[in-house]
């Protein structure tokens, strides 16, 4: 040991010796006295927060005490048996600090030491509040990306609130427990629980919570392949918002619709809501919902073959992503930045982003997430000359697709397992595999995918000597890339078409027919 550590440690052991031979009582009033001089120092005793219940309440002010009030709760805490009539104030005094402690962590997005400062809050408070205290732990928990303390939180208070009879609480911990539930792959489960809330939230008469369940319940319908009751329940979850001036829930209903209508091929209308929700963010000054949304503009312009504004976008999102400490979001913004810079064959950083992203799907439990990023990888392997590894990952993603329910990317790693058997010469099962792949691509409303894979089709068809069925799926894939502004793929997919026709001796699938002398 270095002379410096042993004198820190002889220090401590010192000081702590000190501190044990003090009587109990004198321990409590040196608090007591730590505690009355460290708030004067830091400008008075701060005022009380709105109650935990309150609804939209303003932002709780900044005060110089919330730098040190972990240390005057536990001061305060500390303090409460030096007097006999005063241990009531002292308790008091120890909530209030806790409750700043939390709130302030949060607005530093240290979100595992606001949970932690919230449980401990709860753990000093009357029932109660304790659930209110709790219900902000979950929401700290989920931000930070720790699904399962987040999950394990919403079902304590969820229980505490239906012993109490309490509709309108357990309707709050339903709707938690529906997002880990489906950022965990568990759809059925996260369908369940936010239909549990709506039907609670209806008979109460509750619209503001019942837009926010709507929109909620909305995502895990298309995710599943629903699409039309999916938009269906964002456009009524939209309405609510607005007919009760719930700004915050008409960003998210906007910023939904969005993202169903970039799915769905409909690239302007999905730029101008996601626009309009990244406005809303920001103006509510609510970071983590502008990374969100910067994000999903940036999947806009990669679609369009905006390749540098999609990176910019990724950039900016991942930054406030990592600003806001929500690992979940830094690694679907990461590996959504790699996606790009596959695309743009900057293969050693997009392999390095994607592998990074992976890291943080697994640590975090976002499975739906890690079955998306293999997918990614898989194709960039193929793009870089790695086919064989390819393959293999194409395999695991779908596995992944298929355990959470993601029909949207098992259409995907379907279509991409058939053309690797096409290309090995195996055409007859790659024309099952293009059958499976095109029925969920139209099933879930996938229609940049539907067409790329119907003029990868094509190629399989000309390959089985079927030229008027080939030239016929090629010219419906790309009249779908024409109508989705998918410009990139209709041009690789026009090159890769030219040569195959080329190649069979036949004329190619874009050429206008040859009017007979």
């Amino acid at each position: 040991m270095h002379a410096e550590d042993a004198y820190l440690f002889r220090h401590a052991l010192l000081r702590d010796a000190a501190y044990q031979l003090q009587l109990p009582g004198d321990r409590a009033k040196l608090h007591a006295l730590a505690f009355e001089i460290i708030e004067r120092l830091h400008g008075g005793r701060a005022l009380e927060p709105p109650p935990l219940d309150a609804i939209d309440p303003p932002r709780v002010a900044h005060h110089p005490t919330d730098l040190v009030a972990v240390e005057l709760a536990d001061h305060a805490k500390a303090a409460q048996v030096a007097f006999s009539d005063g241990s009531s104030t002292m308790a008091a005094l120890s909530v209030l600090y806790l409750r700043r402690a939390a709130e302030y962590a949060e607005t530093q997005y240290r979100n595992r030491a606001a949970a932690q400062c919230w449980q401990t809050l709860a753990d000093r408070s009357p029932e109660l509040v304790s659930r209110y205290a709790l219900r902000r732990a979950a929401e700290a928990f989920k931000n930070a990306g720790l699904l399962k303390e987040a999950e394990a939180t919403h079902q304590l208070v969820l229980d505490r609130w239906r012993k109490a009879g309490n509709r309108r609480g357990e309707c709050v911990h339903l709707n938690g427990l529906g997002i880990i539930f489906q950022s965990t792959g568990r759809m059925e489960q996260a369908t369940q629980a936010y239909e549990q809330a709506l039907s609670i939230q209806r008979e109460a008469g509750d619209r503001r919570s019942e837009g926010v369940t709507m929109s909620n319940l909305a995502v895990v319908c298309q995710g599943v392949g629903d699409v039309a009751r999916a938009e269906q329940l964002y456009e009524q979850s939209l309405a609510v918002c607005r007919d009760v001036s719930d700004a915050a829930g008409t960003g998210r209903a906007l910023h939904n619709l969005g993202l169903l209508y970039c799915d769905t091929g409909r690239m302007a209308l999905a730029e101008q809501y996601l626009r309009e929700s990244l406005e809303i963010d920001r103006a509510l000054q609510d970071a983590r919902g502008e990374g969100i949304a910067l994000a999903n503009l940036a999947i806009v312009y990669h679609n369009t073959g905006r390749l540098e504004k999609a990176e910019q976008h990724f950039k900016q999102a991942l930054a406030l992503h990592r600003e806001t400490g929500n690992r979940m979001l830094e690694g679907m913004a990461l590996g959504s930045l790699a996606n790009v810079l596959a695309a743009n064959r900057c293969f050693r950083e997009a392999e390095a982003a994607f592998e990074g992203a992976l890291a943080i799907s697994r640590e975090v439990g976002n499975r739906r997430s890690e079955g998306v990023t293999l997918s990614n990888l898989a194709c960039m392997y193929l793009d870089s000359g790695r086919a064989e590894l390819a393959q293999h990952l194409f395999i695991r993603a779908l596995a992944v697709h298929r355990s959470v329910g993601n029909r949207r990317f098992e259409g995907v790693d379907l279509g991409n397992i058939a053309i690797r058997r096409r290309d090995a010469g195996s055409y007859r099962e790659a024309e099952l595999l293009f059958h499976q792949a095109l029925a969920i691509h139209r099933e879930v409303g996938h229609r940049r995918f539907e067409a790329i894979h119907l003029c990868e089709y094509a190629l399989c068809l000309l390959a089985l000597q079927r030229v008027a069925d080939a030239q016929e799926s090629w010219r419906q894939g790309a009249a779908i890339l024409q109508e989705v502004a998918d410009c990139d793929s209709l041009a690789l997919k026009s090159a890769e078409m030219r040569a195959a026709c080329g190649k069979a001796g036949v004329s190619p699938f874009d050429e206008a027919p040859r009017e007979e002398a």
